[in-house]
């Protein structure tokens, strides 16, 4: 029971925080305008560590308390399931359970709760950011687009190849993106 919860959860929270990281590493690309060079350097391999180690921490400390219990409501053991004997639905503790891995257990079931909320702040924070760049490109484009109606035809042709060569260069790292993505 505990080889399958330490990995169960040690595979639960490597993937959220996996995902998280990609939205940083998005927000770096696209709403930060990095480098493909400078993320890979300075930026990628904090990504590819931090989940690894986040999985690492919240699997290894169930595992000294003995947190990994058998679950009443799936397949497999988890930390998630109550210490055995602990889970009365009278609110009575039965002498089978400890109250310190009932305490352990509490205080683990909190700090899951705050990565959660750190891996979701860090997801919508990087949408965000993402978003604003794109409606802040937008609307350059938007403003180039209306000064250019107002130009002389000889101006507008000039001005036309100028305009898709800036749009071309804003958008290349969102194109690296997306090639990236892709493949």
């Amino acid at each position: 029971c505990a080889v399958q919860g330490f990995f169960f959860t040690f595979g639960i929270y490597a993937m959220y925080s996996y995902n998280a990281m990609l939205c940083i590493y998005y927000t770096c690309a696209i709403a930060l305008k990095m480098k493909e060079r400078d993320i890979r350097r300075l930026v990628e391999p904090t990504l590819h560590l931090f989940p690894l180690a986040v999985g690492i921490a919240a699997s290894v400390a169930p595992l000294f308390y003995n947190l990994y219990n058998p679950s009443d409501k799936e397949s497999w053991c988890s930390s998630e399931s109550m210490p055995l004997g602990c889970g009365g639905d009278d609110g009575i503790l039965s002498e089978f359970c400890v109250p310190g891995e009932l305490r352990v257990f509490q205080i683990t079931q909190l700090l899951y709760s705050a990565m959660f909320g750190l891996f979701f702040f860090v997801v919508i924070t990087a949408l965000i950011m993402i978003c604003a760049r794109v409606v802040k490109v937008s609307r350059q484009y938007l403003v180039l687009v209306k000064d250019q109606e107002n130009m002389p035809i000889s101006v507008k042709d000039n001005m036309q190849q100028s305009i898709m060569e800036r749009i071309r260069k804003n958008h290349k790292v969102t194109k690296t993106v997306l090639v990236q993505a892709l493949v």
